[in-house]
């Protein structure tokens, strides 16, 4: 038996669909997170940000849209709104994006994440190795 990534998913499409049903970015709770990831992002200098297992991307298009560039990154394979489609990629762990991307990346958001990796030690090293 193989030991699963530091970065496995427990996510299935089920779970998608439960945690992120239609209309949820207008919701009171998404809102008011993104507003607050806004508020603390602005006082930093212009900076690029990849947000990891970003699930539908949500967080990416809020912060799109408010002029910040934000990426995302999803280990599963949700279903990810049009508008962001070009700047969230699933089925990809974060330390497995291009080189390149990974050394531009300033800012890394792990919203909602560390609950769900089995060894959180383990996968905040494999970022700190990844990325610059």
């Amino acid at each position: 038996m193989t030991e699963p990534s530091t970065s496995e998913t427990a996510y299935s499409d089920t779970q998608y669909d439960d945690n992120y049903p239609p209309g949820m970015e207008h919701h009171w709770w998404s809102r008011a997170r993104a507003e607050i990831i806004q508020s603390a992002l602005a006082r930093l200098e212009p900076t690029r940000i990849l947000d990891v297992g970003c699930g539908r991307g949500l967080t990416v298009a809020f912060l799109r849209q408010r002029g910040f560039e934000c990426y995302g990154c999803e280990l599963g394979r949700p279903s990810v709104d049009g508008v962001v489609v070009p700047y969230v990629s699933t089925g990809t762990a974060a330390t497995d994006l291009d080189e390149g991307f990974r050394d531009r990346i300033d800012t890394i958001l792990l919203l909602d994440v560390i609950e769900h990796i089995a060894d959180p030690k383990a996968f905040l090293d494999d970022l700190l190795r990844a990325f610059p």
